[in-house]
């Protein structure tokens, strides 16, 4: 009890046997601890505050178009820490997990003029793509390679479709949403799979 007391005392969740399951950010903080990380290595972030603002991802810098917020790993003899620490909560009512059956498959397109996704593959890889709503089949998307080995969260605003194809069987992605479901079902604008087709992996 000593060491809970020592870890309380510095404002850092402690674990127990009935412990409740702590929130995402709480975790990363206890892991970057743990490994003695610091400075440039994942240093922890202090506590957010209740402001409601939206997250620096959605400043006035890149509001308007998608945005690779890039992380890092940091490995020693005892482990790893995976972590993206320009990418904060604020902002951020809901979040849930997707993965496919198989390689290969395809979920496009879902777009929103109100609702703001931040996107981050925590196993395997996919390709995501992006395109603002509105414009035409024959437009090519913008596209990135999201892969649990080099961590980043993808930025898609407001205003933009998007779409994502597993490229490993194991693939899972995880999905942040400044909208409550409700809100997003009330925001909603889909189309064909294939309707801006930039999923073929040409082989070079």
């Amino acid at each position: 009890m000593a060491a809970a007391g020592s870890r309380a005392r510095r404002g850092l969740p402690v674990m127990c046997k009935d412990s409740p399951v702590l929130a995402p950010a709480r975790i990363a903080v206890a892991l970057a601890w743990e490994l003695g990380l610091s400075g440039d290595q994942a240093e922890p972030r202090p506590p957010a505050t209740t402001s409601r603002k939206l997250s620096p991802a959605m400043s006035d810098d890149f509001y308007n178009e998608p945005k690779l917020i890039p992380g890092g790993i940091v490995i020693d003899d005892r482990g790893e820490v995976m972590f993206c620490n320009d990418f904060q909560f604020a902002g951020i009512k809901r979040f849930y997990l997707v993965r496919n059956h198989r390689a290969g498959l395809v979920r496009a397109w879902h777009g929103h003029k109100v609702e703001h996704k931040f996107i981050m593959c925590l196993l395997g890889a996919a390709k995501v793509g992006a395109i603002p709503l509105g414009q035409p089949p024959s437009s090519l998307p913008t596209t990135w390679t999201l892969s649990a080995k080099k961590p980043a969260v993808l930025h898609i605003p407001a205003g933009w479709a998007n779409g994502w194809m597993s490229l490993t069987d194991n693939t899972l992605m995880a999905f942040c949403s400044t909208s409550t479901l409700d809100e997003s079902l009330s925001d909603d604008f889909r189309y064909a799979a294939r309707y801006w087709d930039c999923w073929d992996i040409e082989e070079r």
